[in-house]
């Protein structure tokens, strides 16, 4: 256990410092503040881990985002507890969800960690891994067009076992055409 933690924050340092290293290809970092409304109770440690490689998948973008504990955020994620998740009865495939239409964005993202956990089981991934990528796929969806997702990268309509592995290399990445439609959207109007 302790070799796999070991293993666990080399990978994570790694990271990190690809995601700092990296160059921007465009003109300036934009930013974002994401509050976690954590009602699946779920260890801090687990959240902080997944918070920053959810935050390095964005840096890649040029989107630095910030997690705040309280106050005023662009956009929340609610991480629900099974009974809200069983009320809200989502897709048996999702991890999250984003209630919004083309006219209205919201600034909402739910993520089901009960369906985190069985994905992650089923591909032997770390935890805090899974969780990350729901978090960072949810959030994409306040920023992006209303059918946002792609054939490969963070906006895959479904994760695996690939998607996770690049996650922990921090080569989870979104599309050019999405960077771009990212910063459009922050540059010119809050996600709220």
């Amino acid at each position: 256990m302790a070799r796999t933690n070991q293993l666990l924050l080399a990978g994570m340092a790694g990271l990190m410092a690809v995601a700092g290293s990296a160059r921007p290809a465009y003109a300036q970092m934009v930013k974002v503040t994401v509050r976690v409304e954590n009602q699946a109770n779920l260890p801090d440690d687990l959240l902080a881990d997944a918070e920053s490689i959810a935050a390095a998948i964005y840096a890649n973008a040029g989107v630095d985002v910030a997690f705040v504990k309280r106050g005023d955020a662009d956009v929340m994620v609610k991480l629900l507890s099974r009974s809200a998740e069983d009320r809200m009865r989502p897709n048996a495939d999702a991890m999250g969800f984003v209630p919004c239409s083309e006219s209205d964005r919201g600034h909402i993202a739910y993520v089901f960690p009960n369906r985190v956990d069985r994905v992650a089981e089923r591909y032997t991934a770390a935890r805090y891994v899974v969780l990350a990528v729901a978090m960072a796929h949810e959030v994409g969806h306040l920023m992006l067009p209303l059918n946002a997702h792609s054939k490969t990268g963070i906006m895959k309509a479904t994760s695996g076992q690939l998607e996770f592995q690049r996650a922990v290399r921090g080569q989870l990445l979104f599309t050019p055409e999405q960077i771009a439609q990212i910063h459009t959207r922050l540059m010119s109007d809050a996600p709220r």
